[in-house]
Order: structure tokens, then C-alpha cells, then sequence
């Protein structure tokens, strides 16, 4: 029994001895096969693009200053005097009673219509703009931060587009040592210089739609306020025309001139045109810190070339052995059934 196993020990060393003796036999081959995977690891590597780094970028979004909010005083100023009825003793004794000058206030100006633009307004109507679903998706696509032609299909390239609109994040940055909430978009990018280009982009793009908001509906509620002075006018004409009462009409009368003497709309039109939204230039509804933008380096796109090579090696160097093992082996076993056929 013994014999047996000191028997098998030998065979297992004489194999091992063996496998070294065909290995160094033909280590030239081993050694082009492992130098084989090194040059296609090579030519892989070189029709690869360079690494790249990418980056969080986050850019701080601020609303207007106080010094460009005073620019917006005269307007404010008249609509908080709008909403406030200036109703004295000497306008009763002239014009008639105060239920008459209440009414009159009431009906000629509606002061739910026309807000106060301050810089918590413009801030809102700035980030409302951001968070419209199209903005993002019509602002890449005008500026070219995708390249059509890349896409075989357009349903391809929209998809790509929707995709990276969807990436583009807006937070809200809550400090609580900050008067208003400042925001901040966020988006992860390997190019720099793209994404700040973007940004100028963006925030052009966001505040001319936000004045062309804000110009619309001011000539929209001015016509309103028009024509319902207008109705009213009509109105109290044809109520004068049916009453035969003396005292009725004389109040209607009044009523009437003081609706068609009011000028505070023209004044109001003449003081928005005073204010920076009139002036494409001059007018912003907020600003982003795009110079101050933060790049944060959270990962590489492409392994390490040194590494990638090394593991090549490694592998030709493997199959190397076990080829020129497996070819022996197969040499061998013809000899030996070229010997069995000849006895």
C-alpha cells in the first residue's frame, strides 16, 4: 500500500517537472502570445477617446438687489395707492356720497389684477419658468447642447434630449441666515466650459421670457381695466337716459366725469415704461453665479490604461502556458497511438 502511494508522489512530481521542461521549451511562444494580447490591448486603448473627469457643477441662482428693486419704487408706490381708496371729506362734499366714491373706487379699479414687482416676484417667476417641462428640452435643443446628426432618428435624438433635460436639477438652497430662498441648478458634466456657456444660455433665454410675460400682461390688464371703464361709461349713460329723477342723474353724472377724468392708468403706463423691464438690456428677473460655479470631481469615465495593460499580460501569459501544455499533450497522445498500431 505504501509502495502505491510513493509511486503516485513520483508521478505527480515527475509531472510537475515535466510541465516546466515544455513550458521553458517553448517559452518563445508563451511569450509572443502574451505580447499578441499586449499590442491588441494597445490598439484598443489608442482608437479609445482620452479620460475624462466629471464633474458636479452647481451654480447659485440670487434674486435682484435692493438697489435695482428701488428702480421698481414709482410703480409699486402707485398700485399701493391704487389698492388704498383716497375717499376725504371734500371729495364727499364734491362728488357726492361716500357710498357713491366707494363704488366708484371699487368698480374702476380691480387691485387684484396688478401686483407689486419686487424681488420676491421676479425670483418666482424666474424659477417658475426653470420648472416648466418644455423650457429645459426647448433651450437644449436651440442651443445645441445635443447634436442632431449624432441620432439616427429624431424620436432617438428627443429621447436623448428628454433624458438630459430630466438630469438638469433645480434645489433649494435653505440658509437660514438668507431674507428670500436662493436656488441652485445642478448637472453633472465632463466640459466645463460648455455647460458655463449653457448657463449664459439658460438664463438669458429664462429672463427675456419672463419680461415678455411681464410687458404682456401689463398691456392686457390695462386693456381690460379699458374696456370695463368703457362698459361702465355706456352703462351709466344708458341708466341716465331711463331715469327721471333729478338728484339720480346729477350723481350718475358725477360718476360718470370722474371715470373719464381718471388718469392714474396713463400714469401708471408712463411709470412702467420707467422701469428696467422696458429695457431688454437692463432687465433681469434674477441672477446666476455662473462665474462662481462650483466643479466638484466625482468620478472617471474610463478605467486606468497601466492597469488594463497589465491585466493583458497577465492573460496572454495564461493562455500561452495552457496552448503550448494543451499542444503537447495532444502531440504526445499521436505518438503514442502511432507506437500501439506499429506492434
Amino acid at each position: 500500500m505504501s509502495s502505491k502511494i510513493e509511486n503516485k508522489y513520483n508521478n505527480d512530481e515527475i509531472d510537475l517537472l515535466e510541465v516546466s521542461i515544455i513550458i521553458w521549451k517553448n517559452k518563445w511562444k508563451v511569450l509572443l502570445i502574451s505580447i499578441f494580447a499586449l499590442v491588441i490591448m494597445f490598439i484598443y486603448q489608442s482608437n479609445q477617446k482620452p479620460n475624462k473627469l466629471v464633474f458636479e457643477a452647481t451654480t447659485d441662482i440670487k434674486p435682484i438687489s435692493t438697489y435695482d428693486e428701488i428702480e421698481f419704487g414709482a410703480y409699486n408706490s402707485l398700485i399701493e395707492n391704487f389698492n388704498k381708496p383716497n375717499i376725504s371729506y371734500s371729495n364727499i362734499l364734491k362728488y357726492g356720497s361716500t357710498e357713491d366714491l366707494y363704488n366708484w373706487s371699487r368698480l374702476v379699479m380691480n387691485k387684484n389684477k396688478f401686483v407689486i414687482i419686487d424681488r420676491s416676484y421676479l425670483m418666482n417667476l424666474f424659477i417658475e419658468k426653470l420648472n416648466e417641462n418644455l423650457f429645459f428640452v426647448n433651450t437644449i435643443k436651440n442651443f445645441g447642447l445635443i447634436k442632431k446628426d449624432d441620432y439616427e432618428t429624431i424620436q432617438q435624438y428627443d429621447t436623448a434630449v428628454q433624458n438630459l433635460a430630466s438630469s438638469i436639477k433645480l434645489e433649494l438652497n435653505s440658509e437660514s441666515n438668507q431674507i428670500l430662498p436662493h436656488w441652485s441648478i445642478k448637472y453633472n458634466t465632463s466640459d466645463k466650459k460648455t455647460w458655463e456657456d449653457f448657463l449664459i444660455f439658460i438664463q438669458k433665454t429664462a429672463n427675456d421670457e419672463v419680461q415678455r410675460y411681464l410687458i404682456q400682461n401689463f398691456k392686457q390688464i390695462i386693456q381690460s381695466e379699458n374696456r370695463f371703464k368703457k362698459y361702465k361709461i355706456e352703462d351709466i349713460n344708458i341708466e341716465i337716459s331711463n331715469s327721471n329723477e333729478k338728484e339720480r342723474v346729477k350723481s350718475l353724472e358725477r360718476e360718470k366725469k370722474m371715470i373719464v377724468e381718471d388718469k392714474r392708468f396713463e400714469r401708471l403706463k408712463d411709470l412702467f415704461a420707467t422701469t428696467p423691464i422696458t429695457n431688454s438690456d437692463k432687465f433681469y428677473a434674477a441672477n446666476m453665479t455662473i462665474s462662481s460655479t462650483k466643479f466638484e470631481k466625482i468620478t472617471r469615465t474610463t478605467n486606468s490604461k497601466t492597469s488594463m495593460m497589465f491585466m493583458a499580460g497577465f492573460f496572454g501569459l495564461i493562455i500561452g502556458i495552457l496552448y503550448v501544455l494543451i499542444a503537447n499533450s495532444f502531440k504526445t497522445r499521436m505518438k503514442n497511438k502511432a507506437k500501439t498500431k506499429l506492434k
